[in-house]
């Protein structure tokens, strides 16, 4: 099915949880089901506490072939080595 990657999303919100529990939530997520992560931080963390998480996240999904994805900066996305979103809409 073309698209099918979008079908359940997980969009990332990991605050100030521990790291080590939120990779296991993602990782419990992705045993049930979710089809693609969208990397969605924002506020305090670095540059580098960035890219360390996008990096840790995408060990954690591709043992499931999970996509990963972060719209923002083009340099951060090739840092992390994930993809930007490109949805299409029938218009």
């Amino acid at each position: 099915m073309v698209g099918s990657f979008h079908q359940l999303m997980l969009i990332t919100y990991k605050n100030d949880q521990p790291l080590n529990n939120y990779l296991r939530f993602i990782e419990a997520c992705a045993e049930a089901g979710i089809t693609s992560v969208q990397l969605h931080e924002k506020g305090k963390k670095s540059y580098k506490e960035l890219i360390e998480f996008g990096r840790q996240l995408k060990v954690v999904l591709k043992p499931f072939q999970i996509l990963l994805y972060y719209k923002w900066w083009p340099r951060t996305c090739f840092r992390i080595r994930c993809r930007r979103p490109t949805f299409r809409t029938n218009r």
